[in-house]
């Protein structure tokens, strides 16, 4: 089974593009068992931190299971952080 996809993760992160391009990630399975600050704070990392950096206006990270905002970072500074 794969490690990631829409199917089995518990968040995605959504990145709108300085571009005007709209991309979107799923956590990684074997992160989400460590709990909700961890997989989070390693998708940001991982995608903002040096993926994505300097590239993206706003990303969003949703919780799937009930389709609230968990955090929000515009231009690399995060602006929100919502109770999941």
């Amino acid at each position: 089974m794969s490690n990631f996809g829409k199917e089995i993760s518990k968040y995605v992160m959504v990145v709108y593009m300085k571009d005007n391009s709209c991309l979107r990630f799923y956590s990684l399975a074997n992160e989400d068992k460590k709990g909700m600050a961890f997989s989070v704070n390693a998708m940001v990392r991982r995608l903002l931190g040096r993926k994505l950096r300097n590239r993206y206006h706003t990303a969003i990270v949703y919780d799937r299971a009930s389709d609230r905002e968990i955090v929000k970072y515009i231009d690399g500074i995060k602006v929100m952080t919502y109770n999941a």
